[in-house]
């Protein structure tokens, strides 16, 4: 009795999770925790890595890759606690997305920027060490036409920001309820002060108002109209965000729209956070294999 209850117990561990709630056995993606060291921040760091269905049986095949930041007080689990690896593969199986690889860094509470008081080059652990370091590591393409970037708040900004700071790197890139504020302190609500005064090891406590406005998204959009255009651009927020991001949202969306630069964005119903995210995260992953497409990096 005891060896078949524990072969029943092997069986069930391997069926995929959908199928042992009777969902669908559509071919599902495989998540992965897995770390590596930066040379840059000099430490190592955990990271997940989503795989697409097909990836364990193809050899040489070579995939589009999102990479996804996570927010303030979050981790790199957050894309698979979330659910997004679920949606991912209902699409996929759908045909409204390709097979794309999803690479999740750890980001702390970093706002993925170097920091003011030399705290940490967390945009350079990005793009110097973590981006070269997936593309050398996993069958991924390593052109701009089949790198995208996302994520959501805290993650949502540093994407922008490092979309728009380097934007030969990435063909799209696509956001949730961004951190966007005003790039004068003194016009920014009282509580998103004190809340970024407490990352005082990235802007400075005070905030440090020249740096601040030179990381900010709604300044590199301004500044750095002529290199953006032609990058695939998609942003929304909560009608409800409990931390007031909305109106900075509309404000991204008319500096782009002022300086004649495509794009998507959404106002939708919703607050901020964990059900937010669930909900509108296939517009993101849908607009960037779309873009995918359109470069001609689904095909390769």
């Amino acid at each position: 009795m005891l060896v078949l209850v524990a072969l029943s117990v092997v069986a069930l561990l391997a069926v995929p999770a959908g199928a042992q709630n009777g969902a669908s056995e559509e071919p599902a993606g495989v998540i992965k925790e897995e770390r590596f060291k930066s040379s840059i921040l000099n430490r190592e760091l955990a990271y997940d890595i989503y795989l697409p269905p097909s990836y364990a049986k193809s050899k040489d095949r070579r995939y589009p890759v999102i990479y996804f930041l996570h927010g303030l007080y979050r981790g790199h689990k957050v894309w698979a606690d979330r659910g997004c690896n679920d949606v991912l593969d209902a699409l996929i199986a759908r045909g409204k997305a390709l097979e794309m690889v999803v690479a999740m860094p750890e980001g702390q509470n970093s706002f993925y920027t170097n920091a003011i008081n030399g705290g940490g080059r967390w945009e350079d652990y990005i793009v110097q060490d973590f981006i070269p370091f997936i593309e050398k590591t996993w069958r991924v393409l390593d052109t701009r036409d089949g790198r995208a970037i996302s994520g959501d708040s805290a993650g949502g900004y540093g994407a922008l920001k490092i979309a728009w700071k380097h934007p030969r790197l990435f063909c799209a890139v696509a956001t949730h309820s961004a951190i966007l504020l005003p790039s004068k302190v003194s016009e920014m609500p009282a509580y998103a002060r004190q809340s970024m005064s407490r990352t005082g090891r990235i802007f400075g406590n005070p905030i440090d108002e020249e740096f601040w406005s030179k990381e900010n998204p709604l300044t590199l959009a301004r500044e750095r109209a002529s290199e953006i255009k032609g990058q695939r651009i998609y942003f929304d927020c909560g009608t409800g965000d409990r931390y007031g991001f909305a109106p900075g949202t509309e404000q991204l969306h008319e500096i782009l729209k002022a300086q004649g630069i495509e794009h998507e964005h959404a106002l939708l119903p919703g607050d901020h956070g964990r059900e937010y995210l669930k909900a509108y995260i296939e517009r993101s992953l849908v607009f960037i294999s779309d873009a995918f497409r359109a470069s001609g990096a689904g095909s390769k």
